[in-house]
């Protein structure tokens, strides 16, 4: 594969990729189905890793998985204003 069909390919996955994450945790939802669906949680994020490896070896600024905001920084005021949507994770009033 070149460069260029692995770039398209990389972007087109990162398109459906956090929909993954979804269908797991509806599966992981049905009691009997847990212990399954944390097992492909465990695999999901592997093949994240695999991804963004791939993606930054081909230039690509792309992030495959949840990337969780930072918020160690902001006192309880600020962390509620931020789940509010009032405040950014840096924060700057929206």
């Amino acid at each position: 594969m070149n460069k260029h069909t692995e770039v398209l390919q990389l972007q087109e996955l990162h398109e459906v990729e956090s929909g993954l994450n979804t269908r797991i945790s509806e599966i992981y939802d049905y009691p009997p189905a847990n212990k399954i669906a944390e097992r492909l949680f465990d695999l999901n994020d592997e093949l994240n890793l695999l991804l963004n490896k791939r993606a930054n070896a081909v230039g690509l600024n792309i992030k495959f998985g949840a990337v969780p905001v930072d918020t160690s920084h902001l006192n309880n005021d600020d962390f509620g204003a931020l789940i509010r949507g009032e405040i950014n994770e840096h924060g700057e009033k929206l």
